[in-house]
């Protein structure tokens, strides 16, 4: 699924993507921050006894990946967001890291399109899909036609939603010891349409790529989703589709790259094939030295 989707420059110390106290943010609101001397692009982290919440901003906007971890470091939320709105698909997990709910937030007009539940046994306890509320209508014949769950950015060139963040071409991109656009390190989405229609989103920030990677097929549906870290490449929970909308797969990797669970689904729904896999990369103790699994995100 996401092997090698986005992969990172492992070793490289380029790093942009800046963890800070929320307490020390500037809010604007609920979905804007500062910072002293401008704008911020990174993650606000807020602890809350046995649980840390991370919101992601890119200059100063609330756009990109919003997760709890408990003190294990096991993801127990995950969205992504556009302001304060959830945009496509989100995920709930047990304390052991099961997948326990999956629901689809329309972006444009907010109706949960699927929703579905799983018990501890990982058996689909629960499945309900509704249409959009405001029905896409085609221009030419009038009649109504599929909506994606979350539509591709504009692009090329053309500022993102409400002007918050670029979506421009991947070939505009400038791929070299950081990504730049038009000589400046970029931060923003990128689209990549190929010659079958096949549609590809990478997000950079500060000229790495670090954040939400997509893919929709063809026909407009979302068939891949996952976020990416400098320098890593495939990080936390990856998700694949069929054109159906049903989930395939699962694939969790953890903060520093290391592919650590996958978890198929047949027709039904149903977990029927879980792997877990042993880190290759672990996390040191810069003090201590010692060295442990690292967290999901």
């Amino acid at each position: 699924m996401a092997e090698g989707a986005g992969r990172g420059r492992v070793g490289q110390a380029l790093v942009p993507v800046r963890r800070v106290d929320s307490e020390e943010l500037d809010y604007l609101d609920e979905i804007s921050v500062r910072i002293p001397g401008g704008s911020f692009t990174g993650q606000a982290v807020e602890k809350d006894g046995r649980f840390t919440h991370y919101q992601t901003f890119v200059k100063g906007y609330a756009l990109g990946p919003v997760f709890l971890l408990n003190e294990h470091g096991v993801a127990l939320e995950y969205s992504n967001r556009v302001g304060n709105i959830t945009t496509g698909p989100y995920f709930f997990w047990d304390e052991n890291g099961r997948l326990r709910e999956e629901g689809v937030s329309d972006y444009s007009d907010g109706s949960l399109r699927v929703l579905r539940r799983w018990d501890e046994a990982g058996i689909l306890v629960h499945f309900e899909e509704s249409s959009p509320r405001m029905p896409f209508v085609d221009p030419e014949t009038g009649e109504n036609i599929f909506r994606p769950w979350r539509s591709v950015p504009s692009c090329p060139g053309v500022p993102g939603r409400e002007g918050y963040v670029e979506a421009v071409g991947m070939d505009e991109l400038d791929f070299e010891s950081r990504v730049t656009y038009q000589g400046v390190a970029y931060t923003g989405e990128a689209v990549l349409v190929e010659g079958s229609g096949r549609t590809e989103m990478r997000t950079f920030a500060e000229g790495a790529e670090d954040g939400p990677f997509l893919v929709w097929s063809p026909s407009g549906k979302l068939v891949t989703q996952g976020v990416t870290r400098d320098p890593y490449g495939p990080v936390g929970p990856w998700h694949e589709w069929d054109e159906e909308g049903r989930l395939l797969s699962e694939t969790i990797y953890d903060a520093l790259g290391n592919r650590i669970i996958f978890r198929g689904m047949d027709e039904a729904g149903n977990m029927v094939k879980e792997e877990v896999f042993p880190p290759e990369r672990l996390l040191r103790d810069p003090e201590t030295g010692e060295e442990r699994p690292a967290p999901w995100l």
